[in-house]
């Protein structure tokens, strides 16, 4: 795309490409400035010495909430034991007009606490620990290298992400002149975004994994489904679909009705993928996961780089030999 806005786009298609490429320099500052500032840190975000110091220092509780390793080794135990972490995390956020559940009253473990609590004291603990895992972060001699390397790669990742959902935008605007002026690269094209469909799949699986185990520690501030960033895979997958079917004009009819029931699917089936994350790649995961995902590397960077042979098509009424 760049080299079709370089050379080939009129009128003043650099221009063009020059002035879209700082507003996505903006977006990324933007949300990434957004995002250093949000008020919930994640416990990687604190040093593994401080966290170790910590332990050592509170014994066995610190105030209201347990020391930070010893809960995310509960958490973890728990996760490897049971299909779903979903009833532990309690909803901090009650709809003042709407009458509390009777679930609220009822004791379940808190795993910032240790120990049984109804939904009002468990939300307190849980608030409590995420402030402490807060102040970590915010003092540098206990914040990690990783949260401080994350600060600095932050604004790249937001641009990652931007470019990715804009050349799925190009992909439809400019699909008749990439025919046009690069079909000898097409194969090679959809051959990429093949693969990497594929693997931005374990995006959202990742990042609602790591939402589950947000709302247990810390406690759900919201009802239904949690909105993260990974959700612009929807409308890019929409987009792709519509780029890879070629079916004329029933193209858009298509991927219209498979994006409708895609999300239909999502939304009536969410507590069941969310469960499947946590336990696939979040706090229930074991090794051998991560594993199948660094194979599920390499086999589509092994693809990129041998492409299996073209397959020899024969001709419209071309007869048969012999």
């Amino acid at each position: 795309f760049t080299d079709l806005y370089w050379h080939r786009v009129k009128p003043m298609g650099r221009e063009r490409f020059a002035l879209g490429f700082l507003v996505v320099v903006a977006l990324s500052l933007y949300f990434a400035n957004g995002l250093r500032e949000a008020p919930l840190r994640a416990i990687w975000e604190v040093a593994p010495e401080a966290l170790v110091r910590e332990q050592q220092a509170s014994g066995a509780t610190r105030g209201a909430h347990l020391p930070i390793l010893p809960t995310l080794r509960d958490l973890m135990t728990s996760a490897n034991e049971r299909m779903s972490l979903t009833p532990f995390a309690r909803n901090c956020q009650s709809d003042p007009k709407l009458e509390r559940p009777e679930t609220d009253k009822a004791p379940r473990h808190c795993f910032p606490a240790g120990t049984m609590l109804d939904a009002d004291n468990c939300c307190r603990v849980q608030r409590a620990f995420a402030g402490y895992v807060h102040d970590l972060w915010k003092e540098p001699a206990t914040r990690s290298k990783a949260a401080d390397y994350d600060r600095v790669l932050l604004p790249f990742k937001v641009f990652f992400v931007i470019v990715v959902m804009v050349i799925g935008c190009f992909l439809i605007v400019w699909r008749q002149q990439l025919k046009e002026h690069y079909s000898a690269h097409l194969p090679a094209i959809e051959r990429g975004i093949a693969v990497g469909a594929l693997a931005m799949l374990f995006w959202p699986l990742m990042d609602y994994g790591y939402q589950q185990t947000t709302d247990v520690l810390f406690g759900r501030e919201h009802a239904g489904i949690a909105f993260r960033l990974s959700l612009v895979l929807a409308p890019w997958a929409a987009l792709l679909l519509l780029y890879l079917v070629d079916l004329g004009e029933n193209s858009t009819r298509v991927t219209q009705f498979s994006t409708v029931v895609g999300s239909a699917l999502a939304v009536l089936r969410y507590q069941e993928i969310n469960d499947f994350s946590a336990r696939a790649l979040g706090a229930g995961a074991s090794p051998w996961h991560f594993a199948v995902v660094f194979a599920f590397v390499v086999l589509g960077i092994a693809f990129l780089i041998w492409p299996p042979p073209p397959r020899k098509r024969r001709r419209k009424h071309e007869p048969f030999s012999g």
